[in-house]
């Protein structure tokens, strides 16, 4: 009877080890979106091309036949790097001469020094008078001067010598090549263009009626190769006159960091809309459910990821958008599962979910 007593006892215990703890639930996954303003009257989608911030054409800084050129178009290039030279034999005559007219002046001076030195020492004897000690000093004074426009040109042609290649000013990518082997370039005429590493743009083309509020209009930027992404950019510079066949006028804005690599020349769309108070906003109908006769909307904390209601007013209908109001352009709202979450629930975001 004892021993059946002291299995009892022991039976809960072994029954708790074979069963293993319940793990806590994972936290839910929803898919969510950045809101953006409703297209209205105000909005505009203009073509664009991503350019890079400095676009430098590259030229020579002395004529001459070209010789050689190293980079094709579309070639990345580094610092430095020798991109094309020219025929350099005519330079280096030109470098001959100067170093041979050198060496004349400074022959020029040392003769002009000893008969100074010599003349001296004569006027200490009484032997010359010092009108003559004076004219030599100034002949001295002649052939030092004589030499040092002779370093000078010389140092003028080794420069020009070595302008016969052209290196890189900065690392980038070849867009352009306007010149070929054998071809006679002249010093200034552009060669190659690069568009310097660094940061990029997109350039866009603008009617004249769209220049007196486009400092007040918002934009983002979408790619022709992923339309449903969209980054901010920023007003850089537009130009001071149209151009005089289209009237219209370039303006080129500049791409926040945080975007992914772009191509160079890359097609884009530049969507511009201007700020209003309490924006209209587009919302799929399955981000907005009732409770207690409100319509709200779970806004996405993304410093701590979780959830919080908010209420929202709905204006209408906009094909499968509600177009509503009460929340703000970049507010990230859940777009499905509205009706299984609970107030300040830790969740987690889709990686297929908008994050522009």
């Amino acid at each position: 009877m004892r021993r059946c007593f002291v299995a009892l006892l022991f039976l809960p215990l072994i029954s708790a080890c074979s069963h293993p703890a319940v793990p806590h639930a994972l936290p839910k996954t929803v898919d969510t979106m950045v809101l953006r303003p409703h297209p209205s009257a105000d909005s505009e989608d203009l073509a664009g091309e991503i350019r890079a911030r400095i676009e430098s054409p590259l030229s020579f800084q002395v004529g001459g036949r070209l010789l050689e050129r190293r980079v094709q178009l579309g070639d990345h290039v580094t610092r430095g790097e020798v991109l094309a030279t020219l025929d350099s034999r005519d330079l280096d005559l030109a470098v001959q001469s100067a170093v041979a007219q050198e060496e004349a002046t400074a022959a020029q001076v040392t003769l002009a020094r000893t008969d100074l030195e010599r003349v001296s020492h004569l006027l200490d004897q009484g032997f010359v008078s010092t009108a003559e000690r004076d004219h030599r000093r100034v002949a001295l004074d002649a052939a030092i001067a004589a030499q040092k426009q002779a370093q000078s040109e010389l140092a003028l042609r080794r420069d020009q010598r070595n302008y016969a290649q052209l290196t890189a000013p900065a690392a980038g990518v070849i867009t352009q090549v306007s010149g070929d082997v054998g071809q006679v370039m002249a010093a200034g005429e552009p060669l190659l263009r690069l568009a310097q590493d660094g940061r990029r743009e997109v350039a866009v083309v603008l009617p004249e009626d769209r220049l007196a509020h486009l400092h007040q209009m918002h934009a983002e930027l979408s790619l022709w190769a992923d339309p449903g992404r969209r980054f901010p950019v920023h007003l850089r510079e537009v130009s001071a006159a149209a151009d005089p066949a289209t009237r219209t006028f370039t303006a080129r804005y500049s791409i926040d960091p945080g975007a992914p690599p772009l191509a160079l020349g890359q097609s884009a769309v530049l969507h511009l809309y201007e700020h209003h108070h309490g924006e209209e906003l587009a919302l799929p109908s399955t981000a907005i459910f009732e409770h207690q006769g409100q319509s709200l909307v779970w806004i996405y904390d993304a410093h701590q990821n979780v959830v919080h209601s908010h209420p929202v007013q709905v204006l209408g209908v906009d094909g499968n958008d509600i177009v509503i109001a009460g929340l703000h352009a970049g507010d990230v709202i859940v777009t499905a599962g509205t009706q299984v979450l609970q107030e300040g629930e830790a969740v987690v975001r889709h990686p297929d979910s908008d994050r522009s």
